[in-house]
């Protein structure tokens, strides 16, 4: 039937071409898909950042420190200074019954009203409450963590 097949390959290399040029704009779109939405940190580092304030405080569902007076930068060695910005990038408040401490900017407190809210050019607030032991009772303890670093973060 085929008499003559030596155009079979070059036929196959206009189709291996052919594949190799989809296969590359897959893989360009791909990663263009990818990187052209920013990274926004800030939810997870204000869950770390209030993840380190627990684990400060209490020891197996236990209070260590006296929470009353804490000093939240002393106690729990953290750092708020960021050498990319002049003013606190961070608030951080502990409630304890009736009870607030706080450290940072204490105007970033108002965001943690909507903890909906997905703009990118606000705050990230995370709100943590737990139950913990102190002297054999129980008392509720509320964290808030706010990150604010817009400019870095959310573009």
């Amino acid at each position: 039937m085929f008499q003559n097949k030596k155009a079979d390959e070059r036929m196959l290399s206009f189709y291996w071409m052919i594949i190799f040029v989809l296969i590359t704009i897959a893989v360009v779109a791909a990663t263009v898909m990818f990187f052209s939405k920013p990274l926004d940190v800030r939810g997870a580092e204000s869950r770390l950042l209030s993840d380190r304030i627990v684990s400060c405080i209490a020891k197996n569902g236990e209070v260590v420190v006296d929470i009353e007076g804490l000093d939240i930068l002393g106690e729990c060695d953290i750092n708020f200074e960021d050498s990319t910005y002049n003013e606190v990038q961070y608030y951080v408040e502990v409630g304890f019954e009736d009870k607030k401490g706080f450290v940072g900017d204490e105007n970033f407190e108002v965001y943690c009203g909507d903890l909906d809210s997905d703009e990118e050019t606000i705050p990230v607030c995370h709100v943590q409450k737990m139950g913990l032991l102190k002297d054999g009772e129980m008392v509720f303890v509320e964290i808030k963590a706010v990150v604010r670093k817009v400019e870095q973060n959310a573009k």
